[in-house]
């Protein structure tokens, strides 16, 4: 199975990136969208153009081809290039959270590894534990331990980023662009392509289409800021016929630079954040079974 790398925006696989540009080049040498999708073990497409077992970019890309009559070669070549950047942001992001995260799987078991610490220094731990005294310790540790597992585990997933279809749209809007459609109808055609797997972020984007093509002010036709970076990058070529082309892509490239230093910021902030689950329950839970039950049984061998 290919390794995986999960980001902001789903799941891209090296491999599956790779088997895009086969596609890319299958159809360039003539071959249809279907043979293409097959030869690379992507499936049969379905009613929406789609095959089944490409990746949320390229299946993206094929609705978008399908919808919009475009050919499907050169969008695919931009949504590669958007999980490109999502997966180099993704192993940015984890390299950033690696070691938070195993000082939280080490930490977990920082209560255990005492109890058989004091085990080894008097085996009479053992028959402290189950007096009455022993075993409201242990109570006492267990339920501290299990607080302060699920309190690294919600730091740690907090500290994840959420998926964001955002590079991807703007990926996706360059090509249609450079296929030939004007600002409202490349929003509208990707928020189609992207409704199954970016439903707020499609909705944002029909919306602001629909109010182009009414006539509408430029800032009146984006309600919030779910789809800000399109905005951003489309008003020029809106408003003054610009080649939206560059100014997509630049904009794409500092999306994934703040979602790297995000990334960064986070993982700082989670080395931070996991001394106070250490701090108010592990130790406590450490304390609790591997120092108190020892002092008893000592002080219990001196009499």
């Amino acid at each position: 199975m290919a390794e995986r790398v999960r980001g902001a925006g789903g799941v891209a696989a090296v491999d599956e990136i790779a088997d895009a540009a086969a596609v890319a080049g299958m159809l360039r040498a003539g071959l249809s969208p279907r043979d293409a999708f097959v030869a690379v073990g992507w499936g049969e497409p379905g009613p929406d153009g789609a095959p089944p077992g490409a990746a949320a970019s390229f299946a993206v890309a094929a609705r978008l081809a399908h919808a919009s009559g475009a050919a499907l070669a050169p969008i695919l070549d931009a949504c590669s290039q958007a999980a490109r950047e999502e997966a180099e942001a993704a192993i940015a992001r984890e390299t950033a959270l690696a070691g938070p995260r195993l000082s939280a799987r080490v930490l977990a078991w920082l209560p255990l590894v005492g109890l058989g610490l004091a085990v080894l220094v008097d085996s009479g731990v053992l028959a402290v534990l189950i007096t009455p005294l022993g075993m409201g310790l242990v109570a006492v540790a267990g339920a501290l331990t299990l607080a302060g597992r699920w309190w690294m585990r919600r730091l740690v997933a907090r500290a994840s980023p959420a998926a964001d279809q955002t590079m991807l749209a703007l990926h996706a809007v360059r090509a249609a662009m450079a296929a030939g459609a004007d600002v409202a109808s490349a929003l509208a055609a990707v928020s189609v392509a992207l409704e199954p797997d970016a439903p707020a972020l499609a909705q944002a984007m029909r919306s602001a289409a629909l109010a182009l093509s009414e006539g509408a002010a430029w800032d009146d036709c984006w309600g919030d800021e779910t789809a800000e970076p399109l905005r951003r990058a489309l008003r020029l070529p809106w408003e003054r016929g610009a080649h939206a082309g560059p100014l997509l892509a630049a904009v794409a490239d500092g999306v994934s630079i703040r979602r790297r230093r995000a990334a960064q910021v986070a993982a700082g902030e989670l080395a931070v954040r996991l001394t106070l689950p250490l701090a108010m329950c592990l130790l406590p839970a450490f304390v609790l079974v591997g120092i108190v039950p020892l002092l008893v049984s000592l002080v219990g061998g001196l009499r």
